[in-house]
């Protein structure tokens, strides 16, 4: 009787540690799933965090590769201007301070240009050499008195500078006489000087040299309006035009 006493006893002290442990496991896992919670949640924004820093280092070497092309352009574009620079100096000293376009005659270093070209503006002819780099201004409208302008130039095919002069100040002028022009004296010589109300604005050649075509319009009586008109010459008897008149 006294041992089922005890073996009660001892029964129950175990049922009541094991009740014990129970409770404190139950508590401990509790614990931990704390833990395992908060630790999942700092692993998320540990995640997030590496992914906003990944995402910003692609934004930054976007970036990078942006500017490194453009930079590539940049110095590829200075490379050429310190090229063309270098292969023409005279051309890029005239074309950045003067309006006018360069035209070298044929098979030749010479080269003419306008130095101002515009409205109301005076401009002349300057000659120059490529080769030696001298150029030289062989016609004077802004110290001559005139109200006339170079109002555009070329060179034929045979190696002879005609000029478009005209008056360089008035709201209507577009062009107006055709010159042959001396390129080392600047001497002008008259060869085609149109009608009254009329101008010449352009010269064309054409047919390897053969041809030469004016483009001229012509006001109507109230200076309101204008048509166009071309006149067409044989270059070769141009030439012979020119000769009797200078020679």
């Amino acid at each position: 009787m006294k041992m089922n006493s005890y073996i009660a006893c001892v029964l129950v002290g175990v049922l009541f540690l094991a009740s014990g442990c129970t409770g404190q496991i139950k508590k401990d896992m509790a614990a931990l799933e704390v833990d395992n919670t908060n630790l999942e949640s700092q692993l998320e924004n540990a995640q997030y965090t590496i992914g906003e820093q990944e995402k910003m280092i692609d934004d930054l070497n976007e970036e990078v590769r942006e500017s490194n092309s453009m930079i590539k352009t940049a110095l590829e574009d200075m490379e050429k201007l310190q090229k063309d620079q270098k292969a023409n100096p005279i051309n890029h000293f005239i074309e950045t301070m003067f309006d006018g376009e360069i035209l070298y005659k044929a098979d030749s270093k010479e080269f003419a240009y306008i130095d101002y070209v515009g409205f109301e503006t005076v401009g002349n002819i300057f000659i120059g050499d490529a080769e030696t780099g001298l150029v030289e201004q062989i016609t004077n409208f802004l110290t001559d008195g005139s109200d006339l302008t170079v109002k555009k130039i070329m060179w034929t095919s045979s190696g002879r500078l005609l000029a478009i002069v005209g008056y360089a100040y008035g709201t209507l002028t577009q062009g107006g006489s055709v010159y042959d022009v001396n390129n080392e004296t600047g001497e002008m010589t008259l060869i085609y000087e149109p009608a009254e109300g009329e101008e010449v604005i352009d010269m064309i050649e054409s047919g390897h040299g053969s041809k030469l075509t004016l483009l001229a319009i012509r006001f109507d009586e109230n200076y309101q309006d204008y048509e166009t008109f071309t006149l067409d010459y044989n270059m070769e008897e141009v030439n012979e035009l020119i000769d009797g008149l200078t020679y």
